[in-house]
């Protein structure tokens, strides 16, 4: 599951357009996730779509999401989403 979710999420920054989206598995020196996902974006306003786009594609297909470090406004640079064992 943890490996079709991570493809998923690359998938859907691919398709808005993330900057370089990369995942890297962490599962042998991290306790907290098996993946962290990162990818870049133009500006604030693209990262925040990148955010929800995410989001949404996730809450169609994954029970117990929790969004940590996301805020409101289309000024911020950084979004923490944690999906089952991904970051």
């Amino acid at each position: 599951m943890t490996t079709s979710l991570k493809n998923k999420i690359i998938a859907t920054l691919e398709d808005i357009k993330a900057v370089n989206p990369v995942a890297i598995n962490v599962k042998k020196i991290s306790s907290l996730t098996d993946f962290m996902v990162i990818a870049s974006g133009t500006s604030d306003r693209h990262i925040n779509a990148m955010s929800e786009r995410v989001i949404e594609r996730l809450k169609k297909d994954v029970s117990g999401m929790k969004i940590e470090g996301q805020s409101g406004g289309c000024n911020r640079s950084l979004d923490v989403l944690r999906c089952q064992r991904i970051l």
